[in-house]
């Protein structure tokens, strides 16, 4: 099965050449997203150590950089987020070097958990794109992510997994039980902005692509995630009106939402939850009320006390703190070492997991990277939302900034920043945003 994948690299290759960027993009994007998620890991295994959509993903992309290296002056030149993304990647090198020779990680050790950051070089691929290239490969992401919506409604429907990884819980409505399957599409929250703001389609297949985007959000049942969502959508809206009716209403929201964060605030202070948080700060973990066998039913206390525990374990040694526990596996016996209480159960063992965790983007980045390469890997992040934010007037703008607002909202429930789908889509939106505005201001 692998040799077909192997095929699609080179045919993927091959369309780079030939100048079809396009649907080498979507190729590449394939293996980022393993198939659009229809495609099963197992199906994708070449040997031990590549078998990963991200693996293929990545191959892929070190052909198309070298092409665009030998073809084009100046490939790598410095923009302000280049800038930033080599900050990040000279720390990673530091990484690289500090997990070999402090933590004593082998060299397959520190490939497999570093593999999946080098795909922040697809900026460079990006950036050497048209404005028409990048717009037909975001509307043709578009409508393979509204098929898989579709297919994730089918699941809540029928109550059967279509999509990778149809990990699933029980909710209960009255006498009503709904299965909450947690592998919402990949691109689900900047495809339903897309559809809100930009969408490619028009009439009443707008209006059906905006009500299955929706749906797959709140039918995932997530309510930090649905009431983000909502928040960030009632950001853009402000954001396009005029100075004085920002101002209006946000004098108006300001006197709504003080005594409901007071009251709220109290009622927080006086729940079991803020105890919770109390005795994973002073390190207390097993005092705390956690549901440790079931990670979809943890709280907020939940992710704090998991990232909280690996925190304090760090603080004993500066650099660790610093630089992190360093680039280890999950699977690596020396992952066994931290022995830390919070987290997620493997099935296979029955002992907690260690290093990875789905809760929360902070504990992963942390444990990785240390407080310095954390700080690192949001500036770019943070730069995004400023460079949308700053050009807001722009369409594709507005909803690249409500799309990272709510990644970085989410990323406290989630470990989505990690995700490579997050970066990758963050980076094709930057260059989306440069290129559609200089193109309007020479049509101007």
């Amino acid at each position: 099965m692998a040799i077909i994948f192997i095929i699609m690299v080179f045919l993927a290759w091959y369309l780079y050449i030939r100048g079809e960027k396009v649907y080498t993009l979507l190729i590449f994007f394939f293996f980022a997203t393993f198939g659009f998620q229809l495609v099963p890991e197992k199906f994708m295994m070449l040997t031990k150590g590549f078998s990963k959509g991200t693996d293929y993903a990545l191959v892929l992309l070190i052909g198309c950089l070298t092409i665009d290296f030998i073809c084009h002056k100046a490939y790598f030149k410095m923009d302000t987020f280049v800038k930033c993304l080599s900050l990040f990647f000279l720390f990673l090198i530091a990484c690289v070097i500090y997990s070999k020779v402090q933590v004593g990680c082998s060299t397959f050790e520190i490939i497999k958990a570093s593999r999946a950051y080098l795909l922040f070089g697809v900026y460079f691929v990006f950036r050497q794109m048209s404005r028409d290239e990048l717009v037909k490969l975001l509307h043709l992401l578009f409508y393979l992510t509204l098929f898989t919506s579709c297919i994730y409604v089918l699941q809540i429907l029928t109550s059967t997994g279509f999509l990778n990884d149809a990990t699933a819980s029980t909710m209960k409505f009255g006498r009503i039980e709904v299965k909450r399957f947690y592998n919402q599409p990949y691109m689900l929250f900047l495809m339903t902005f897309i559809a809100i703001y930009k969408n490619p389609l028009k009439g009443y297949f707008r209006l059906f692509s905006i009500f299955i985007f929706v749906l797959a959000i709140v039918g995932g049942f997530s309510r930090s995630a649905t009431v983000l969502f909502l928040a960030t959508l009632a950001l853009g809206y402000v954001l396009s009106l005029t100075k004085t009716k920002r101002l209006a209403i946000l004098i108006i929201a300001t006197s709504i939402l003080i005594p409901v964060v007071a009251v709220g605030a109290h009622l927080f202070i006086k729940s079991r939850t803020y105890k919770d948080i109390q005795a994973v700060m002073l390190g207390n973990f097993v005092e705390t009320d956690f549901d440790l066998e079931d990670l979809y039913e943890s709280t907020f206390a939940f992710r704090i006390g998991h990232f909280a525990e690996r925190a304090v374990y760090m603080s004993e040694d500066p650099l660790m703190t610093t630089m992190g526990l360093g680039l280890i596996p999950e699977e690596s016996p020396k992952a066994e070492q931290f022995g830390f209480i919070l987290g997620l159960m493997n099935e296979d063992t029955g002992a907690t997991v260690q290093l990875e965790t789905p809760d929360i983007s902070y504990s992963v980045l942390l444990v990785r990277f240390g407080y310095l390469g954390m700080a690192l890997f949001v500036l770019l992040y943070f730069y995004a939302a400023y460079f949308f934010y700053k050009r807001r007037e722009n369409r594709y703008a507005l909803v690249s900034f409500q799309v990272t607002v709510l990644a970085l909202g989410v990323s406290f429930f989630s470990s989505n920043l990690v995700f490579p789908v997050t970066y990758i889509l963050m980076m094709l939106c930057i260059n989306l945003v440069r290129k559609d505005i200089e193109e309007t201001a020479i049509e101007c």
